[in-house]
């Protein structure tokens, strides 16, 4: 697993069994860097499955020319948002 530190998060690269013993599930993590591994424990997870076609793990599609990094984003904003118990 490499992990790359960009502002205040970690991004791993993380692989996931599934039921098919041929196919298995590859995706990145991205944490707030925490001085706990309880800290890390209690937050919430988002997972995104792409669609169809031609697209990478940002949400962008080369191919069409676009490149908005959407799901990176989404996680950054995520990540900005300041949590309540009303969200």
């Amino acid at each position: 697993m490499t992990k790359v530190m960009e502002d205040t998060r970690s991004k791993s690269e993380v692989t996931f069994p599934s039921s098919d013993p041929s196919c298995q599930l590859h995706g990145d993590l991205t944490l707030p860097i925490s001085s706990s591994d309880e800290d890390i424990a209690l937050l919430p997870a988002i997972v995104i499955v792409a669609g169809s076609g031609p697209v990478d793990r940002n949400g962008n599609a080369p191919s069409m020319r676009l490149n908005f990094n959407i799901y990176n984003r989404f996680a950054q904003h995520i990540h900005d948002k300041p949590s309540s118990d009303n969200t």
